[in-house]
């Protein structure tokens, strides 16, 4: 006998899921806040952190996660993760949000939530307002009133040291470096690092439309049919990348001002990126000539012939190339990005006083 899932059986699975959910929340934050308090975890520290509904549990966030790093350049002070009497509590969508409201509510300690997320999704639906104003300071791709708008491509094209320190001038010298990787020499097709078919476009179709041209590596584990990424380049991303002509690299899903690192890394590598997702991605930053824009529900016979066109012809690809990657002013504009967080983080640490 074949069992059914009804629409009160789903109900009622999500509803036990979103239960187990909280308990193991409250569970892992209250054995973190006894163990961190009974050690004086971090006591001798100048600043402590504490994570909750982070992508990393606190017990294993250590000195490389990315605000540790940001916070300890941007203070020039000791920095540690520990509930013992933390200055600032760090968050993100991937907890329960009622006890994290109940936790922000409670604690009298500033705090800052980040999520680089797509938050239109239903699955972050709780996260939509940011929280509303509950955390000190929220951050996130999405625009919204409750929120300063910082996209999580940042944290991969420059480091948290670039992002606490440098100049206009550094800025603008990181954007030549990667309008000059554009012209590196290549002898591969086209490549794709994914880990699923996403939620939005299917990946899938993109591979095949574009494998009538040629081999196209799929390097991640899902069509995975090379694995020089992890033999040959030790994992290195964008080291691989940087052999291939184009990179194959849509968003998981798709809404206005939803920018992930993907496009900007097949830059970074030199890479004409063949991209799905905003149909203006970051528009005061990228130059929209030097993308591939794949159609939903289209054959995309346009995009297959001036692909094909790129790959057979050197003079057709060199004109392409001639277009610069990023618009004028961008240097500007990312350089703002990073004085606006200095600006708030830093008084995050003013308000704990």
């Amino acid at each position: 006998m074949q069992f059914k899932k009804t629409p009160k059986i789903r109900s009622f699975i999500l509803k036990l899921m979103s239960f187990l959910r909280i308990i193991i929340d409250i569970k892992d934050m209250i054995i973190g806040m006894v163990i961190d308090k009974i050690r004086n975890k971090g006591k001798d520290a100048d600043i402590r952190l504490a994570y909750v509904g982070y992508w990393e549990k606190h017990s294993n966030i250590t000195e490389q996660d990315w605000f540790v790093m940001y916070i300890t350049n941007i203070t020039n002070k000791k920095v540690s993760v520990s509930w013992y009497k933390p200055n600032l509590i760090i968050s993100s969508v991937f907890g329960n949000h009622l006890v994290l409201k109940f936790l922000l509510k409670i604690l009298n300690t500033p705090s800052l939530f980040f999520s680089g997320e797509n938050i239109s999704l239903d699955r972050y639906y709780p996260y939509r307002d940011y929280l509303k104003n509950l955390p000190s300071l929220a951050l996130g791709c999405n625009d919204s009133p409750y929120a300063f708008r910082f996209p999580l491509w940042l944290n991969y094209i420059f480091t948290s040291k670039e992002i606490a320190s440098a100049s206009l001038e550094d800025v603008k010298n990181k954007l030549k470096e990667i309008e000059s990787n554009s012209f590196l020499n290549k002898g591969r097709f086209a490549a794709m690092i994914a880990r699923h078919d996403g939620f939005g476009i299917s990946r899938t179709s993109i591979v095949q439309s574009l494998s009538t041209i040629d081999l196209v590596s799929c390097a991640g584990k899902f069509l995975c049919n090379d694995d020089t990424l992890v033999e040959e380049f030790n994992d290195n991303k964008k080291a691989y990348l940087r052999n291939f002509i184009f990179n194959i690299c849509p968003e998981n899903s798709s809404a206005p001002n939803y920018v992930t690192e993907k496009v900007f890394e097949a830059f970074e590598a030199g890479c004409i990126p063949v991209y799905w997702g905003d149909d203006t991605p970051e528009p005061d930053i990228l130059n929209p000539k030097r993308i591939i824009f794949w159609q939903e529900n289209s054959d995309n016979k346009a995009n297959i012939q001036l692909i094909e066109g790129l790959y057979k012809d050197k003079k057709t690809r060199e004109d392409f190339l001639k277009e610069p990657v990023f618009v004028e002013d961008a240097d500007k504009v990312i350089y703002n990005y990073f004085l606006m967080l200095r600006k708030e983080v830093t008084n995050l640490f003013n308000k704990g006083r």
